[in-house]
């Protein structure tokens, strides 16, 4: 959207950082939801931090939550939630 004769670069500063974020074996009890067609999800961060949890909407957009989740996926988030919480989450 910028205008036609505007350069610019690609800062990947950002993305690093968040990577090593999330892969800090420190950083826990995150959970990431994706939309399928969500243009952030084209910049998502390399996951490796088994403490947090992703998921991928199919068909989802940039709106996508817990709600639009297959039901497979839904049942993994709240017994995750459950585990972090101590506390049933249905």
């Amino acid at each position: 959207f910028a205008p036609h004769n505007y350069s610019s670069t690609f800062d990947n500063t950002y993305l690093n950082s968040l990577n090593k974020f999330i892969n800090d074996p420190q950083t826990s009890k995150i959970i990431f939801i994706y939309g399928e067609n969500d243009p952030y999800t084209g910049a998502q961060p390399t996951f490796k931090n088994s403490n947090c949890l992703k998921f991928i909407v199919k068909d989802g957009c940039h709106k996508s939550r817990i709600e639009d989740l297959s039901d497979s996926q839904k049942q993994e988030v709240f017994k995750q939630l459950s585990t972090w919480l101590n506390w049933e989450v249905k």
